[in-house]
């Protein structure tokens, strides 16, 4: 809808607040938020103040355990699958409707030794490949198709780590998309034929990264049929 169009980093906020996340999706779908302890909470989009307004506390609506702050959102469809995964390497797949309570407290969902990872959107998990950054700079992609589909968990472990290195980024890509690495002010584009150079077995350590491109700000995809639109558009 128009809301879209919206540049949720320029609206007003009261003293104090400041932007953190926002999710685009339509009113009738399942609003997720996640916490830092693993836990997920529902709320109904039709019942929260609009945008132009300078919002309301979410503690108003739901009772936040032990201390948590929001880690994330997500808003969609109740049969879309989510990758939940942490940083110290584990994780599994899940049906937004698994993630869907309709307590005040929310519902414990991944159990967690130390923060989450944002939640991932998994589209075509029969061809999609998961690509995973640690830290220390190694990157590792393995088929999404080896994770299970549980409702709550700490799920399987997705990439093996040594002394503190902890996964620091994930993304979900297709067999054409490309992936797009910030490191500092350089960016690292891996073209599907670069990318296949990281796969390898699932809980496995992955390869280093190129000297000078270790320390990973941001990994974003870029999806197939997006880099054709661009030629299309040149």
């Amino acid at each position: 809808g128009k809301g879209h169009e919206l540049d949720p980093t320029t609206l007003s906020y009261k003293a104090g607040d400041e932007y953190l996340t926002h999710v685009c999706g339509r009113s009738n779908q399942l609003l997720i938020l996640l916490d830092s302890k693993g836990r997920c909470y529902t709320l109904n989009p039709r019942e929260l103040p609009s945008a132009r307004s300078q919002g309301e506390p979410v503690t108003t609506k739901l009772d936040l355990q032990n201390g948590a702050k929001i880690h994330d959102l997500i808003m969609g469809g109740d049969a879309e699958r989510y990758l939940m995964a942490s940083q110290d390497g584990y994780g599994f797949l899940v049906k937004l409707r698994d993630l869907s309570s309709r307590q005040r407290a929310g519902k414990a969902v991944i159990t967690l030794k130390v923060a989450p990872l944002p939640p991932t959107v998994v589209a075509e998990p029969e061809q999609a490949q998961l690509a995973m950054v640690s830290a220390e700079g190694r990157m590792l992609v393995f088929p999404v198709s080896e994770l299970p589909e549980l409702a709550k968990g700490k799920g399987n472990k997705l990439m093996s780590l040594k002394g503190e290195d902890r996964v620091s980024h994930c993304a979900v890509i297709g067999p054409q998309d490309q992936l797009n690495l910030q490191c500092g002010r350089r960016t690292l584009t891996l073209k599907p034929a670069d990318w296949a150079h990281y796969q390898g077995a699932r809980a496995s350590r992955g390869s280093h990264l190129p000297r000078g491109l270790r320390a990973v700000n941001a990994m974003r995809p870029v999806l197939g049929n997006e880099k054709k639109k661009t030629q299309d558009e040149a």
